[in-house]
């Protein structure tokens, strides 16, 4: 199992990279800060959380066993509460919290900073559907 885990995350700093590999880098984008791998029933899910100053974005996939193709690919760079649109580039800041990757969803907390002052703790969760991720649900805490 550790064999699995430890292939696992080095598939995944390896295939984040979307910059061409010198002999002195590791490929991994400056910006990503983390990355999670999980499994949800048949298929393996990622999630790759970048440097929220940097690259205002938090990436998800899923993959397919045994060959880790990715099958679907969510990038979240805003989310919707009511009718109101919370953007991670436009914002004071927005810092993710914690994510979990669950038995049928992703779990995701995020510190979210207005422009105009003040904060909000955010709690959402992504579905995962089999072969794809439904929509993204955000609540405030």
């Amino acid at each position: 199992m550790k064999n699995l885990i430890y292939t696992l995350f080095l598939f995944a700093s390896l295939a984040c990279a979307n910059t061409p590999i010198n002999e002195n880098s590791s490929g991994v984008p400056v910006s990503v800060s983390d990355v999670h791998i999980g499994v949800v029933g048949e298929r393996i899910v990622r999630a790759i959380q970048h440097n929220m100053e940097l690259n205002p974005v938090i990436q998800f996939e899923i993959m397919a066993r045994p060959d880790f193709n990715v099958i679907h690919t969510v990038s979240i760079t805003q989310v919707t509460i009511g009718n109101e649109k919370l953007s991670f580039k436009n914002s004071g800041g927005a810092f993710v919290e914690d994510i979990q990757i669950k038995d049928d969803h992703v779990s995701i907390k995020i510190d979210y900073f207005y422009l105009n002052g003040g904060s909000t703790l955010l709690s959402c969760s992504l579905p995962v559907k089999g072969d794809y991720f439904a929509e993204i649900k955000c609540s405030k805490k």
